[in-house]
């Protein structure tokens, strides 16, 4: 998988591009998805992450580990890394998709 150029492409082309790759490969726990996802994440400052679209990072961060609990703990200590409030609603996307079903 490849995501479009952080630095050329708009947060809005960037968070779509996520979010379809966390519905393409749901519940997989795809290694090189979850470490771009997060990578993402920790890049950008709060003043991005408080745009809307932002939070489709954390959804497809969660689709990636639908009802896959194992493991998770080290993406939720990774996620503390984040700026607030966007860090509490990742840690809670996340444990919330993992532990579905």
């Amino acid at each position: 998988p490849q995501f479009p150029d952080l630095y050329l492409s708009p947060c809005q082309v960037v968070c779509l591009a996520a979010l379809s790759f966390g519905m393409v490969a749901v519940g997989s726990c795809h290694d090189e998805l979850t470490q771009a996802l997060l990578l993402l994440m920790t890049k950008k400052d709060s003043a991005e992450l408080v745009k809307t679209h932002c939070r489709y990072l954390a959804l497809a961060l969660g689709l990636l580990h639908l009802g896959k609990p194992a493991g998770i703990s080290i993406f939720l200590e990774v996620l503390k890394t984040v700026p607030e409030p966007f860090k509490s609603f990742a840690r809670t996307m996340l444990e919330i998709y993992a532990y579905v079903g």
